[in-house]
This record gives structure tokens, C-alpha cells and sequence, in this order.
């Protein structure tokens, strides 16, 4: 029977194994390089070979403008590459920030202001809702101002009864289609606006950023890094005198080292001739990896979730998705 390279591989390093003092376990190490050396070839056949903005599980505090509870930032262990033991790599698509429930802690509380503004006959309030920043009320404005801001007036007398933040209501919203829970959260926009811009100024020249996004729900700033984060990024994490809550989350990647990875995914995709299938390449939710989009059927997933996680040296999850786009690097 005529023997393959890769048994040429196996017995050679076996024999060699007989007069070393290995420094791992020698079958194992053995077994996953001539694995490796298969499933390579296994890939190039299987599949024919022709010639990818902005936001963390926090409690709440009870206080007046409540937002997630600051958390001792935790540094995370890097991922490493799966390996062909390894279950395959799942990562989620999107920041879990976005899919939580949150919930207010002085939720009653705020409900009482509600209750009483009900009983004002001197303010027209338009909308009022419960948030993460204390309430916020909408009010009809005669004045012709063309700006949101409320008279200062009508802000101190809402003010006195229990109201955080007072707006103008937009009568002209629904034509855009923004409803009046829609204005509401324009305004937690507009209320968290300035602790981004204070994130972003304090953090520009400094390496590792993942990405930085607003939490509306929570009234927070998520601003992810690649651990170990800094001293100066480290501070940023907790509760400003605002009421906005700042919260570091330490990744395995930074931004940076995803577009890298996507560079370099090109090369690895035309090298084994599936350049045609990708469709897309966009970083992991929760900074842990590389998600590449290829077009279906892909028969052996595991096979090429390895084979681009040992080019690129980073976690990649291989999804099924059309092919919509061919963007060359």
C-alpha cells in the first residue's frame, strides 16, 4: 500500500521520539499535526480548489437618575485558537448589551412623579416616561423656539415635583415616524452624548480600544478594550456626576486586531480557492474572535473554522450567509 506524507510525517516522528526527551506529550502533538496536515487536504477537496456601530450584566443602583451599578472591571483570559479537540468556536453576533432586559430601581418612585404631574394644570406635559436617567417629561411649547429646550421656568416648577429632565415636545415627530416613546429616547441620546465624547476624548491616543457604544436602556456608556486595559481607561469605569454610567469591558481583541484579521483573510480564502464564497467578516460581540460569512452549502464547517483560526491566529465562527457582496482588499 503506497503511504501518504502525512504517514511518512507519523513514522518519521515516531522513531524520532525513541532517542528525545519530548517536552509535551508526544502521540498527542504527533496525532494533531498529521490531523492538521488531513484536515488541510480534506478542505482543498471538499470544497474544490479554484484558481464585514456601537453598549454588560450590571445591577442597578436606587438613586435619582439610576443606570447599572459600576463593577470591579475583570480582566479576561485571552482565547485561544481552537484546537482540533476543541468544540467549535460560538461566539454571539452582536453585543449581548443589546438582547438584555434592564430594569429601574426607583421605578415606584418614578411612577409617583408621573402620578403627579397628572395633578399640574400650569404645564401642558405632553409625554412623560420613566428611564434609566430619571424621569423625563415632554412639554408643549408656544413660544416658537426652534430649539428642545424647555423654558427654564416650566424646567424649575417640574423640577420641584420629582422630574429629571424636561424637553420640548415635538409635534412635527410623527411625521418621521418616531413615536413618543421614540422622543424619549432621543433625549437619553442627547443625555449620554456628552460622557461618549468625554470617553472618546480621554481615550484617543491610547492602543487597544474594541469599541464604544450607548446603553439608552441603562443609561450607559459600554466602552470595550482589549485586556489588560490601561490605568487611564481602567479609571473611566463607574458613575459620573451626570448620572451616566461608564462601564469598561475587557475583550480578548481589539478593533485593530480584527481589521487585521480581515486583511489577511483574503489571502488565506484565495489560497484555498473559496474566495468567491465569503460574504462577509465583522468582529464577535463580546470581542472574542472573527465571524466570516460564507455562502452555503458548507459541508465541513469545523474543518474551515480551524483552518482560518491557525492562519489568522485569532477564534474565527464560520456562518452560513448568502453571498450578497465581493469587496477585494
Amino acid at each position: 500500500m503506497n503511504q501518504t506524507p502525512e504517514d511518512d510525517l507519523h513514522d518519521a516522528l515516531r522513531r524520532m521520539s525513541g532517542s528525545l526527551r519530548p517536552t509535551v506529550h508526544a502521540p498527542r502533538a504527533i496525532h494533531a499535526r498529521v490531523r492538521r496536515a488531513r484536515r488541510r487536504r480534506a478542505f482543498g477537496t471538499a470544497f474544490g480548489v479554484a484558481g464585514l456601530v456601537v453598549a454588560i450584566a450590571v445591577g442597578s443602583q436606587s438613586l435619582a437618575g439610576s443606570g447599572p451599578t459600576p463593577r470591579p472591571v475583570q480582566p479576561r483570559p485571552a482565547t485561544a485558537a481552537p484546537s482540533p479537540q476543541d468544540q467549535l468556536f460560538e461566539c454571539p453576533t452582536e453585543n449581548r448589551v443589546f438582547t438584555e432586559t434592564t430594569t429601574i430601581a426607583d421605578l415606584e418612585t418614578q411612577q409617583q412623579v408621573l402620578r403627579r404631574l397628572t395633578t399640574l394644570s400650569s404645564v401642558q406635559v405632553r409625554h412623560a416616561a420613566p428611564s434609566p436617567l430619571g424621569v423625563v417629561a415632554l412639554v408643549v411649547d408656544d413660544s416658537g423656539d426652534p430649539d428642545s429646550y424647555a423654558d427654564p421656568a416650566v424646567v424649575a416648577q417640574l423640577r420641584e415635583v420629582g422630574v429629571a429632565h424636561v424637553f420640548e415636545w415635538d409635534p412635527t415627530a410623527a411625521t418621521a415616524g418616531v413615536d413618543a416613546d421614540g422622543q424619549v429616547r432621543q433625549v437619553l441620546q442627547w443625555l449620554l452624548q456628552p460622557a461618549l465624547n468625554d470617553v472618546r476624548s480621554a481615550t484617543r491616543d491610547l492602543s487597544g480600544a474594541a469599541g464604544i457604544a450607548l446603553w439608552q436602556d441603562a443609561g450607559a456608556v459600554l466602552l470595550q478594550w482589549k485586556a489588560p486595559a490601561p490605568q487611564e481607561v481602567l479609571a473611566l469605569n463607574g458613575t459620573r456626576p451626570d448620572g451616566v454610567t461608564v462601564i469598561v469591558e475587557s475583550v480578548d481583541y481589539s478593533r485593530l486586531d480584527i481589521q487585521r484579521a480581515q486583511r489577511q483573510l483574503q489571502g488565506v480564502l484565495r489560497e484555498y480557492g473559496h474566495r468567491d464564497r465569503w460574504s462577509s467578516s465583522y468582529g464577535c460581540g463580546d470581542g472574542s474572535g472573527l465571524i466570516v460569512g460564507m455562502a452555503p452549502p458548507l459541508p465541513d464547517r469545523g474543518d474551515l473554522q480551524t483552518i482560518l483560526s491557525d492562519a489568522l491566529d485569532l477564534p474565527v465562527m464560520v456562518v452560513p450567509e448568502d453571498r450578497t457582496r465581493l469587496t477585494d482588499s
